[in-house]
């Protein structure tokens, strides 16, 4: 029995050079070249079929051990939406991280609590807290100064993202912090 061939299908001919120029076989514009300059903010849920939509993420990390209350105090008092935000403890020496609003081991961990204990006890605050929440570009600057006011951080933020599924393959648009 013979495979079946694909017959007159663009997509699937070869494309030695264009291919490689990431350039389609349909003579269009490079890829690149068709990503829209300005991006279309709505939620992710409401991005077209080939859109992947980003949310934008704010990654605070203090040295030792915080209280996550403190930390929540200070984003609420700018109004930040406190159902949005990750407060974690990284133990040291290790990838694993205890959920500091909970109290809880964080979900994914292979961390047990008995031996969360006996590092409590070895090395009690040594560590990072970490701070993972989602503010949108207008929030950025009060969000910062408020996490700023706890103490000595360390603040990654990306705008949100778009991913585009093409034919000729996937663009990407970050947006920028301003």
């Amino acid at each position: 029995m013979q495979p079946i061939q694909p017959r007159n299908v663009p997509e699937l001919e070869e494309q030695p050079a264009a291919a490689k120029a990431n350039i389609p076989a349909d003579g269009a514009e490079p890829l690149e070249h068709r990503v829209e300059a300005v991006l279309e903010h709505h939620s992710p849920e409401a991005a077209p079929e080939n859109e992947i939509v980003g949310r934008p993420t704010l990654l605070a990390k203090y040295a030792g051990r915080l209280d996550a209350q403190q930390i929540l105090d200070a984003l609420g008092q700018v109004g930040y939406p406190l159902n949005d935000v990750s407060v974690l403890f990284k133990v040291a020496g290790s990838d694993e991280v205890v959920d500091l609003v909970s109290g809880q081991i964080a979900a994914g961990q292979s961390l047990t609590e008995k031996e969360l204990e006996r590092f409590n006890q070895k090395h009690g605050q040594n560590g990072q807290t970490a701070v993972l929440l989602h503010p949108e570009q207008g929030q950025f600057a009060a969000v910062k100064q408020a996490l700023e006011q706890i103490g000595q951080v360390d603040i990654e933020y990306a705008g949100e993202t778009h991913a585009y599924g093409r034919p000729g393959g996937v663009a990407r648009e970050d947006e920028q912090p301003t």
